[in-house]
């Protein structure tokens, strides 16, 4: 008989899915409108560097065909904030220039408002933040390499080969069916060729009732292959500070040698591990 091969279950990780969404303002009438992207601007710098950060805001306009003029301003008027015009009709494009020189760390915030001409329309408010780090911060290690894939399966094992030798004295004959080729979990099975009960075992005997020639047959059965593992659960804790989240898979269900993957949904290679930690760059959802 044809032994069955083992069959493994693969498994997979959980995604853990994170999205942005930007708003528009919109006046009344709807045909009134003035846009402006991204929604807000988040950069970091080390302490100590004069390297200028740049960004750069898309005002856009929809309906009435004419170019909606606007002006634009720093809430605090930071220094270190700078944009590149006051004014101008959209669209249009306002650069930006986010400057760290001689800021100590911390968190530094201001907020670009554009005020259209239109009295119809919204004023549209950018937030801006800096973060400076300190210089002597051991910066965060890279992630680790994704893990090597799993070993393939092994081969399931040779279908088994029946082989016995008979011995008889008189009308009693014994058989041994050692010299076959099965795994050590097999059954064997003996019919004797002379209507009767079957017999079982790797060794048996049987008396038969009279003198004559019999066809014996032994037929050696492989275990039945054990039931796959159930399917992987996925399941998650997270907690953040910051912009710096913790992830901890530890309580899902998978077998020992599942891998686990991680997406931020955003422009930045997976995490692996059941235990993963990521910095975003700007708060959202």
């Amino acid at each position: 008989m044809r032994m069955r091969p083992r069959t493994l279950a693969s498994v997979s990780g959980l995604a853990l899915v994170i999205g942005c969404s930007v708003g528009k303002l919109v006046d009344s009438p709807p045909i009134k409108v003035i846009g402006v992207t991204p929604a807000w601007v988040v950069d970091s710098a080390r302490a100590g560097s004069a390297t200028t950060l740049p960004a750069a805001l898309m005002i856009s306009s929809t309906g009435g065909g004419q170019p909606r003029t606007w002006t634009a301003h720093r809430a605090a008027n930071a220094d270190w904030l700078w944009i590149s015009a006051d004014t101008g009709s959209a669209p249009d494009t306002v650069e930006l220039a986010l400057d760290p020189t001689y800021l100590p760390p911390g968190i530094y915030r201001d907020t670009i408002v554009i005020v259209p001409n239109d009295p119809g329309a919204a004023q549209l408010r950018v937030p801006v933040q800096l973060r400076i780090t300190d210089s002597t911060t051991t910066p965060p290690p890279p992630p680790p390499p994704p893990p090597p894939p799993p070993p393939p399966p092994p081969p399931p094992p040779p279908p088994p080969v029946a082989n016995f030798a008979p011995s008889c004295s008189g009308l009693t004959c014994n058989f041994d069916g050692s010299s076959s080729t099965a795994q050590p979990t097999a059954t064997y099975g003996w019919t004797w060729g002379d209507a009767t009960s079957s017999g079982s075992g790797k060794t048996a005997s049987h008396t038969y009732g009279q003198t004559g020639t019999y066809n014996v047959t032994l037929t050696v059965t492989p275990p039945p292959p054990p039931p796959p593992p159930p399917p992987p659960v996925a399941n998650f804790t997270s907690s953040c500070t910051a912009l710096t989240c913790n992830f901890d898979a530890s309580s899902s269900t998978a077998q020992p040698t599942a891998t686990y993957g991680w997406t931020w949904e955003v422009a930045r290679a997976s995490g692996w591990g059941k235990a993963a930690s990521h910095t975003y760059g700007a708060a959202g959802t």
